[in-house]
């Protein structure tokens, strides 16, 4: 039963958890391509995942993991390397479930840049939409379809 007073709906934004293959690797991604400021790590231990099996159900599992935020603090996405992954799928647009991550960003242009420069897997490059938003989309290092789009 709810205290009285508190809300039941959605009140905010917390983060998106993203389960990657190489930790190292994509902190370098989302920090140095994108933007992102490393805000902490953790290691979640197989006992800590162990007690939490009702939330995670991995048994004897353990990750790695950094969380990453916004040049102003604000948490975005927290990474995971577990020690027993899955093999990965590759992400479809029309598949039920997660299709994409979008962030805004304020120079589309120079992001593409800074990625095609990298090598990074540029799967749409910039373009304007008829509402005048301009995005592209690329695949982070483990094929996450992430939107950048910048609008006025």
């Amino acid at each position: 039963m709810r205290a009285e007073g508190k809300q039941s709906q959605i009140t905010g934004y917390s983060h998106v958890g993203v389960t990657v293959s190489n930790l190292e690797r994509s902190a370098a991604f989302y920090c140095d391509l994108l933007g992102l400021k490393e805000l902490r790590r953790r290691v979640f231990s197989e006992a800590f995942v162990a007690e939490r099996n009702d939330l995670y159900q991995l048994e004897k599992n353990m990750a790695n993991t950094v969380t990453l935020c916004t040049a102003e603090g604000l948490e975005l996405l927290t990474l995971f390397e577990w020690a027993e992954q899955r093999q990965a799928e590759p992400v479809v647009w029309n598949r039920p479930g997660i299709s994409h991550i979008a962030f805004k960003v304020g120079d589309v242009d120079a992001v593409y840049e800074r990625l095609r420069a990298a090598g990074a897997n540029i799967r749409t490059p910039v373009r304007t939409l008829p509402s005048g938003i301009r995005l592209m989309v690329v695949h982070d290092p483990d094929g996450t379809l992430i939107e950048l789009a910048e609008q006025d």
